[in-house]
């Protein structure tokens, strides 16, 4: 059905897989696709351990893991992963879950959907060099579906374990000597989705918050449980297929609308608007952080990250309009923007950027369809901004197929709200501020009651 003429576009929450294959069947479908991840805390020594404890627990084994922003990687520093006591502590939390029949009042695990197979029932059953079980998971009742907390220790960089998404309820356990090192293992496994931390230090999660990249960032709380606006959700990565406008925030429904823009006299002045519009959507909206609910001990953050690698495409019969306005939200976003033009139009490139005084400067590069479509396969492009969608070259959309590479080919439009959504990702952060109830030196913050 999903490869039928007549569907034209697709949300998937699912696999991986599942999206890649979707859109190799089909390259030129329209995919809104959020594909799970290998979702990781970081635990650093500047933690509430107790806390911690609590928090992980709950996100790695609620659900029965099986929520795809269930934390399956724990990244302790070296203090604390040496700490018996910490250890101890974490495996009695999680053995202490009531395991059995959802009909059960006391059961807090339920059944999985389908019996393990595949990598999660090699990741239930056998451990990889290294590893050693700090709590060993085991079948329950005789029911295939039912199985008790996993918690694998001495987990090595480049694993199964540190990579692959089990979906499951089997958590891994790493050791870091410094966050930076942290931050680089939890990035190494490509996705995006979920990320946690538990530090009461305020440079720690500033680093933090510099250096992961995923769509939902959490500090000293769960990493599930996003509420519509409050968390818009949404990954990066390996964990978003598509232009990653999150659901559950005010722009999700925009990327399946088709705007149509208000005709203006004359083409400098079209072109004026435009840059006054991105200029103005920028101070509004997208180089400022939002919380839209001011919660009493909980920040709630929404904010845009410019995309890396995004390449402009120009074909044939673009316009300066079109040109201009594509280079200039780009660098409005703060992209680092590559023009890929065939060689006989870099001229009009420059002179379409030129004629704007100047103000705007952006790295050409004389490319065919086939070097660009070399270029995604080779996995330097990001992101890819096409003028419309009949100028997209067939070879490029099968290229962008192979590998998930999102190309962007509504038309450009001078209203910037709309423009600079093609650049940018969302992230949201939520951080619990308060400790046991006390706000601490944010008590006297002007806050909403509740939420």
């Amino acid at each position: 059905m999903v490869g039928h003429c007549d569907v034209d576009a697709v949300i998937l929450t699912g696999g991986t897989d599942t999206a890649l294959a979707m859109l190799r069947n089909k390259p030129n479908i329209d995919l809104y696709a959020e594909t799970g991840g290998k979702n990781a805390t970081i635990v650093t020594a500047m933690a509430d351990r107790d806390q911690a404890v609590k928090n992980v627990v709950h996100s790695a084994f609620g659900h029965g893991g099986q929520k795809c922003s269930a934390t399956s990687l724990l990244l302790l520093e070296a203090e604390v992963y040496d700490d018996p006591g910490f250890r101890r502590v974490l495996c009695d939390a999680a053995r202490s879950i009531r395991v059995g029949s959802a009909w059960r009042l006391e059961s807090r695990l339920g059944p999985l959907i389908r019996p393990p197979s595949g990598e999660l029932e090699t990741a239930l059953k056998t451990l990889e060099p290294g590893e050693s079980w700090a709590l060993l998971p085991r079948q329950v009742e005789g029911n295939p579906r039912l199985w008790t907390p996993g918690i694998k220790w001495g987990v090595q960089p480049d694993s199964v374990t540190h990579r692959v998404e089990f979906f499951g309820p089997v958590l891994g356990v790493m050791r870091f000597e410094s966050l930076d090192e942290a931050i680089d293992l939890v990035n190494q496994t490509g996705y995006g989705l979920t990320s946690g931390l538990e530090s009461l230090d305020d440079r720690e999660q500033e680093t933090w918050k510099a250096g992961i990249r995923a769509g939902n960032l959490y500090i000293n709380r769960p990493t599930t449980g996003a509420v519509v606006l409050r968390q818009p959700f949404g990954g990066m990565g390996k964990s978003c297929f598509g232009p990653g406008m999150k659901a559950g925030g005010p722009n999700y429904v925009a990327q399946f609308m088709r705007f149509t823009a208000r005709p203006v006299q004359a083409p400098a002045n079209r072109i004026a608007a435009a840059l006054a519009s991105i200029e103005q959507a920028c101070n509004e909206e997208f180089l400022v952080v939002h919380d839209h609910f001011r919660l009493l001990g909980q920040d709630n953050f929404r904010r845009y990250l410019p995309m890396s690698a995004m390449k402009i495409r120009i074909h044939q019969d673009d316009s300066d309009f079109e040109i201009a306005v594509r280079v200039a939200a780009a660098k409005a976003a703060g992209c680092e923007v590559v023009v890929s033009a065939p060689a006989d139009r870099v001229p009009q490139v420059r002179a379409a950027l030129d004629a704007m005084g100047g103000t705007i400067a952006a790295r050409i590069i004389p490319e065919s369809d086939q070097d660009l479509a070399e270029s995604i396969r080779a996995g330097s492009v990001a992101r890819i901004r096409f003028a419309a969608l009949d100028r997209v070259a067939a070879e490029v959309r099968s290229a962008a197929a192979t590998n998930g590479t999102c190309v962007c080919d509504a038309p450009v439009v001078a209203e910037g709200r709309v423009e600079l959504l093609w650049y940018v990702q969302e992230q949201s952060i939520s951080l619990d501020y308060h400790r046991y109830g006390n706000l601490g030196s944010r008590a006297t913050e002007s806050r909403a009651v509740s939420g």
